[in-house]
């Protein structure tokens, strides 16, 4: 089974323009591939259509075997995430600012129910904390030194959704669990 698995493709915009036809290409799991190719040769509807921005007109496209319909779009987009070069780019200082204070004030807030729970996880779920600041605190250096450059947009992409699928939706559900059940939520 290949990770991405495009057949025959073709996608028409509705003002005419055909950016796709017959496309085929097959990625095996792990592996990287660069598109390349002139403004307007169809590579963004390509990525579009393998997280489900758009939905291929004729041919198909499959994340992991399954093929990318409306019914499985959130499922789709959990495996396949898009980051354009340069999308939004000037905006990246700011979300860094922003997600810095998020970090500090949550942390924090967490921590402190955390104790008041006497949560039997408390020192495990602080370390998980304390490595995100410091990949945090990485990221940023790396923005400051090398800018929008597109891999320290992917690092920063990866680190921020690594975390929120790992810490956000397992440990921090876990601990949600343990304080309704202790009682504290009263």
């Amino acid at each position: 089974m290949f990770a991405v698995e495009v057949r025959d493709v073709s996608y028409r915009y509705s003002d005419g323009t055909e950016a796709l036809r017959n496309v085929s290409l097959a990625i095996e799991k792990n592996r990287r591939l660069a598109i390349l190719g002139a403004n307007g040769s169809g590579k963004t509807t390509l990525l579009m259509l393998l997280n489900g921005l758009l939905l291929a007109q004729s041919g198909s496209v499959r994340i992991f075997g399954e093929t990318v319909t409306k019914k499985n779009l959130r499922t789709i987009r959990r495996q396949v995430g898009v980051l354009f070069d340069n999308a939004n780019a000037d905006r990246v200082p700011q979300t860094l600012e922003f997600l810095g204070k998020y970090v500090e004030k949550h942390f924090n807030d967490e921590q402190q129910l955390h104790l008041k729970a006497q949560y039997p996880k408390m020192e495990s779920h602080k370390k998980m904390h304390t490595d995100f600041v410091t990949a945090f605190k990485k990221m940023k250096q790396d923005y400051d030194t090398d800018g929008n450059k597109l891999p320290v947009l992917l690092k920063i992409n990866k680190t921020v959704v690594d975390w929120l699928k790992s810490h956000i939706m397992v440990h921090d559900k876990e601990f949600a669990k343990y304080y309704k059940s202790s009682g504290n939520d009263r």
